[in-house]
């Protein structure tokens, strides 16, 4: 009973200690946003640096990398007024509006016999080992099914958690995978090679709490950003 009751008042303390750090941000006019690694050069600040110029915002917007898991975490506690990362069907008390689609391409060594090609179908990997993203992640499991679904010959390998994992380990291994497009491939010495997978196998969504939201320059930003998705 008195660790119970002991739980519960550390709990009650946290959660006030929290919401005078909100009300600090509030006063403040700060935007917490945490976004996946590979938006930050590919959506989010240009879409930031358009908002500014096309709103009379005094915001200041404060930025953290994360994972989606953490993102909605983040989320949930209150820690971040919004999120750009993949919708996780756990978190039902968020809100996800997708934003836009990433590319996913397969990369290869350059000495490795596919890497003569541009693009490969999935059935051109009939029997490839194919490491990509765990399936702890929505992007993983996205991936897996739809591979499986135009090609169950193919063997999946789930197990990085972001790109430049999986990035390295094909350097040192020489493995096949298949991952987001992005900036972080540039400073790789590998052959990026498109593949025929849907296009909407990787989305990212735009999430947020509406519980959280009591701050005007947030909600000006989310109604922003759902008149621009689609649009990349």
């Amino acid at each position: 009973m008195f660790y119970k009751t002991a739980i519960e008042s550390v709990s009650s303390i946290e959660d006030a200690k929290l919401e005078i750090e909100r009300q600090k941000l509030r006063e403040k006019n700060i935007v917490a946003i945490a976004s996946i690694p590979t938006s930050f050069n590919t959506f989010l600040l240009s879409t930031i640096k358009e908002y500014q110029k096309e709103s009379s915002t005094q915001a200041k917007f404060f930025f953290d990398d994360a994972l989606s898991p953490e993102i909605c975490e983040g989320l949930r506690s209150g820690k971040y007024d919004l999120g750009i990362c993949s919708k996780d069907e756990n978190y039902s008390d968020l809100t996800f509006l997708p934003l836009y689609n990433e590319e996913l391409v397969l990369i290869t060594k350059k000495n490795n016999e596919l890497a003569q090609k541009d693009k490969v179908s999935l059935k051109d990997l009939d029997n490839e080992d194919i490491y990509t993203y765990s399936t702890k992640s929505t992007l993983g499991k996205n991936i897996t099914t739809a591979i499986t679904a135009k090609n169950k010959n193919i063997k999946i390998h789930n197990f990085a958690k972001d790109e430049l994992s999986l990035a390295s380990s094909v350097i040192a291994n020489d493995l096949k995978a298949l991952i987001v497009k992005s900036v972080f491939l540039d400073h790789f010495d590998l052959k990026q090679i498109q593949v025929d997978l849907p296009r909407n196998t990787r989305q990212v969504y735009l999430a947020y709490n509406k519980q959280n939201i009591k701050n005007q320059e947030v909600k000006n930003l989310i109604n922003y950003l759902k008149n621009k998705k689609g649009s990349k």
